[in-house]
């Protein structure tokens, strides 16, 4: 079922690239929260 494809933003992609999308993305966000608002408490 991990490579069933599906259609996002015009593009064919699968189940499995879609978990790796978001685990990135959740990553991103996490880096991007640390480098604003770490150094205002420390």
């Amino acid at each position: 079922m991990l490579l069933s494809e599906g259609i996002a933003d015009d593009k064919k992609v699968s189940v499995l690239a879609i978990g790796f999308i978001l685990a990135g993305h959740f990553i991103h966000h996490l880096k991007v929260i640390e480098e604003k608002y770490y150094p205002l408490i420390m």
